[in-house]
């Protein structure tokens, strides 16, 4: 028997849909700061409290914007790269580089904004996964014996604080008008990969 259950969470699910393409087009035509709730709700044509259902804030929206970003580096940390030659280091760093590179000016043209750059960070950079990300560079480090435990630590620390003003850098610079380009690219690794193999 249909309750009409299914019906509705079709709504639910197309509506939470519509609300991220709205909020993406806003964000980056106005800059995320500059948008309210109330604004994405009116483009909807629903009421502030609709949107509320589905999204708690603006951050969690720019959460659920980036979520299959965050996914794609689960992937590429659950693979098995062998982070304990300098070879699956950099392969590895290539893989979460070519991740972070798929956000697309869509994502890093609303990053530009300070506001939603330090909200991106506190909502998701704060988490585990770059956590992770450092201990499973450091593990490969120290297993290869090129470095004891803080050595790794300081090496893996200065690679990702390298790439991540880069990356940053670059966001500003490009303006989010286009992808990342094959020598940017390869810049970041070849970075990154020296800051570990130092």
């Amino acid at each position: 028997m249909d309750d009409g259950s299914t019906e509705i969470d079709g709504r639910r699910t197309d509506t939470r849909e519509r609300a991220l393409g709205v909020a993406s087009r806003l964000f980056r035509e106005r800059g995320y700061s500059a948008t309210s709730l109330q604004e994405i709700a009116n483009e909807l044509g629903v009421t502030k409290a609709a949107l509320y259902y589905h999204f708690d804030s603006k951050i969690e929206i720019l959460r659920a914007l980036v979520e299959p970003i965050f996914s794609a580096l689960e992937d590429v940390l659950a693979g098995d790269v062998d982070c304990s030659t300098a070879r699956g280091r950099r392969e590895f760093l290539s893989a979460l580089i070519a991740t972070f590179d798929a956000m697309g000016p869509e994502i890093t043209s609303i990053t530009i904004d300070p506001r939603a750059a330090a909200d991106l960070k506190d909502a998701v950079f704060a988490g585990p996964l770059p956590e992770r990300i450092a201990i499973h560079l450091v593990e490969g480090l120290v297993r290869e014996g090129r470095a004891n435990q803080i050595e790794a630590e300081i090496r893996v620390g200065g690679a990702i604080m390298s790439v991540y003003g880069m990356v940053e850098a670059w966001i500003h610079a490009s303006k989010g008008t286009g992808p990342m380009d094959r020598d940017t690219s390869e810049l970041l690794v070849a970075v990154a990969s020296a800051a570990l193999e130092t």
